[in-house]
């Protein structure tokens, strides 16, 4: 449950981050060149995920516990995607290590 709160705070919040008009793009990620030309529709995405990963907290940790755990991880997400966005850190390897460790993190414990 907590593995599937992270990817899904984590897309929502690099969807939203790729928005940005600030943002120079490689396209190297289907993602990244889905929202360079669906830029309104990706919004939409971004804010809809963001809000199911709310519910999702709120109906496995509980209302007041979801909502905090919700903005810890909303917090951490961005500050981590936002530092390494930049840094070309955030592709499919890293990313699919990380997803990998929290799921075997998460089955083991």
């Amino acid at each position: 449950m907590t593995s599937a709160l992270i990817i899904l705070c984590f897309l929502a919040f690099y969807i939203l981050y790729l928005t940005s008009k600030r943002v120079v793009m490689d396209s190297q990620l289907p993602i990244e060149q889905w929202v360079s030309k669906h830029d309104s529709l990706a919004k939409a995405t971004g804010l809809i995920l963001l809000f199911c990963t709310l519910a999702l907290s709120m109906t496995g940790f509980g209302v007041g516990s979801g909502i905090f755990l919700f903005f810890i991880l909303l917090m951490t997400i961005g500050s981590l995607v936002i530092i390494l966005a930049p840094l070309k850190i955030i592709n499919y390897p890293t990313t699919l290590v990380l997803i990998g460790l929290l799921l075997i993190i998460e089955l083991l414990f």
